[in-house]
């Protein structure tokens, strides 16, 4: 992960894993809104009853395993690890293979814990810009991880997952940042490390990808619901008591 292309690649599989997750989630509750069906949300998310989502993150996740064991880059090898692992544990959640309930969650909280753990002892030696712009990565990563576990309890609040979502795509979007700071690369030159106002752009910048983000999140919100407020909402009874992810999954899919 010591070059652009290191930060930039990973930084793309956050990205696109977490626009999907959005553009899912904010499907999901529409659709239950429209059908009066309780909304429920889920770590991953399937496509016309395929796992495209644990498959395309297994087969990405493989690709830069297998980049960085060439490269001799340990500790990078293992955050790719834990998230292949999640991959994995998404399909056989799947194929209902897993005896308990939740592991998808516990999956995906386990191995955002496991890369904040690696970037926090990956920043030895390192000089104080380099840290700082790390540290902020950690804080979004260990943000995701209280996010995730707080979905795992209250599963029928829509704003928890497309938080998570949001976070995702901050994480790849800093990823790019620190990849173009810190590397040459097609857009910039290296940051210079013991400039003053690099130090101080950097919060700065950071922030700003928070606000960008956050706008186009609100944009998109705004889109979904004027497209869903065209369909006129299907009256159904349903026993929210004896309700469950999967009888949601079900009345969904028959719209």
């Amino acid at each position: 992960m010591g070059s652009f292309m290191g930060h930039a690649f990973p930084g793309s599989i956050f990205i696109i894993i977490g626009i999907w997750w959005m553009v899912q989630t904010l499907r999901r509750y529409f659709e239950s809104k429209n059908s009066n069906v309780p909304f429920s949300s889920t770590v991953t998310f399937k496509l016309k009853r395929f796992p495209i989502e644990a498959v395309g993150k297994v087969l990405l996740i493989t690709i830069g395993l297998i980049a960085e064991l060439a490269l001799h880059n340990k500790q990078h090898a293992t955050m790719y690890g834990f998230f292949g692992l999640t991959g994995i544990i998404d399909l056989m959640v799947f194929f209902n293979t897993l005896p308990i309930k939740d592991l998808d969650y516990v999956s995906l909280s386990f191995a955002l814990i496991m890369e904040a753990i690696l970037f926090k002892y990956h920043l030895f030696g390192r000089d104080t810009f380099n840290v700082v712009l790390h540290h902020l990565l950690i804080f979004v990563i260990l943000t995701t991880f209280v996010v995730t576990l707080l979905e795992m309890k209250f599963k029928n609040v829509v704003t928890i997952p497309l938080f998570r979502s949001y976070l995702l795509i901050l994480q790849g979007t800093w990823f790019y940042q620190v990849g173009c700071i810190l590397y040459k690369n097609p857009f910039s030159e290296p940051w210079k490390s013991n400039d003053k106002h690099s130090l101080m752009n950097t919060g700065l910048i950071f922030t700003w990808h928070c606000g960008i983000i956050f706008i186009a999140f609100i944009f998109i919100v705004c889109v979904f619901s004027k497209l869903y407020r065209q369909k006129e909402p299907i009256q159904r009874t349903f026993d929210q008591s004896n309700s469950s992810e999967c009888e949601t999954e079900l009345l969904l899919e028959e719209n």
